[in-house]
Order: structure tokens, then sequence, then C-alpha cells
């Protein structure tokens, strides 16, 4: 089976057989630029590119800055589907954690940084939730009671452009290690 998508510098990929050679910082940024969070459901567009940027630099958030920012990488091949609806696709986390994997490799996260950083998230989905989804605050503060909004956490809601450009600056910035 295959599953082929066009990606915007035009090359056609099979999402089931992604390669570390098929995948580009840029193409990540970009996609990940145009996404909205949630579904697209929040009060104004927040893009999956900004909030990653947003964790990265969040020092006390758990995890390396640089699997905060690819921890989402995988819906450039993807999208970005909701959390309820995934749970119910156990193919889609499938080809979704392989995609995580290569990406992984590529860029040197492991498979164990990358589910460090599934605290982090919680905290980032509350904090947003205060502030781009003020209907859905307290759903969401009821569902993680552990993981209170961080006040330390500001979002921009930065154009499509302003947050591509803003991913490849902080990729670039990062420290890279080889993948262990």
């Amino acid at each position: 089976m295959q599953a082929v998508i066009a990606t915007s510098t035009g090359k056609l990929l099979d999402v089931f057989n992604i390669a570390e050679d098929d995948i580009t910082i840029e193409e990540i940024a970009h996609a990940l630029s145009l996404i909205c969070r949630y579904g697209g459901r929040c009060e104004k567009f927040y893009s999956v590119a900004e909030h990653c940027v947003v964790m990265s630099k969040a020092e006390f958030l758990p995890g390396r800055p640089l699997a905060k920012l690819l921890h989402d990488a995988a819906e450039t091949y993807i999208g970005d589907i909701v959390t309820g609806l995934k749970n119910c696709l156990p193919e889609v986390v499938e080809v979704e954690s392989h995609i995580l994997e290569t990406i992984g490799k590529k860029f040197g996260v492991s498979q164990e940084e990358f589910e460090a950083v599934k605290e982090a998230d919680k905290t980032m989905l509350v904090t947003e939730s205060f502030h781009i989804m003020s209907n859905s605050f307290e759903t969401f503060q009821t569902v993680y009671p552990d993981n209170p909004p961080n006040p330390r956490i500001k979002l921009n809601c930065w154009s499509p452009e302003m947050a591509e450009l803003m991913y490849i600056q902080t990729f670039n910035k990062i420290p890279k290690i080889p993948y262990l």
C-alpha cells in the first residue's frame, strides 16, 4: 500500500516509506507554519510551528530544545489530527511514530527524548487553551489538572510567514548532537 503526498518543494513521498533524505527543515517549517493548532478551533490562528518554537525556547519545560522543536514535525507529512480522534486510529499513530523516528534520526533526537517532551506538551496545551481557547480552558484544565497554565509562556499568534521564519531561525540556533 502507498500513501503518496506532494510536498511544498514538489517532491512526491510515500508516507509509509519516508527516508531521512526525504526530510528537510525547510519543508517542516513551511508545513507546520500553515497548520493551525486545535484543528483550527481556536479564537485566532496559532500555528503548530509557533507552538514548537515557543515550547523549544521554554527552558523551564522538560526536554531538550531540539526535541521540543521537532516533536510535532511528523505533522508535516500527515497533518495535525486532534488527539481525541488520533487515539482511535492506531494505524495513524504507528505511521506518525515511524515518521517521527526517521526525523529524529535525521536531526539527532531519540524516541526517548520525544517521549520526555510529552509533559511539556500538556503544559503547553493548557496554557494555549487559556490564551486562545478561553471557552475551552476549564475543560482542558479538568483533563490535565496537574498541568496549570504557565504564565511565563507567551503566545504571539504569528502569521504563517513569521512562524516559518522563526522556526528555521530557532532550528539554526539550537546545538545539534549526533543521533544517540
